[in-house]
């Protein structure tokens, strides 16, 4: 069941290999710490998600009790701060093919609603 792997050229694919040991410690005779750990990982995950759309809740007086983030707040950011946030995603989406393709896919929708706006803005 356990087989070795090249990792020549494919710089992803240890990743995989130790999310997937990972996942399954009784395979590689591990203890439960580390699916332990990512169970709270991910509980943690949704209490945060719930919290920020409990604040962000719409109530009876107020449409919206928070203003959004205003568009173009990165451009506002030092270079180098902007840099490192836009390499992160590069890593983060090269390690991750499915989360890449699906950050891609908002990024481009968020520019294409902001080109949008600035065109309605004009008129």
């Amino acid at each position: 069941m356990i087989s070795s792997l090249p990792f020549g050229d494919r710089s992803h694919t240890r990743l995989v290999v130790y999310a997937l040991a990972l996942m399954c410690p009784p395979l590689l005779a591990w203890n439960r710490t580390p699916s332990a750990t990512q169970l709270n990982e991910l509980l943690c995950v949704l209490f945060w998600g719930y919290r920020m759309w409990w604040q962000r809740r719409p109530t009876r007086g107020a449409r919206r009790p928070t203003p959004p983030v205003r568009r173009g707040t990165m451009r506002t950011l030092s270079q180098p701060a902007s840099f490192a946030i836009v390499l992160g995603a590069v890593v983060v989406g090269w390690l991750l093919p499915v989360f890449g393709v699906s950050l891609l896919v908002f990024v481009a929708g968020d520019a294409i609603a902001g080109t949008l706006a600035r065109r309605r803005a004009a008129m």
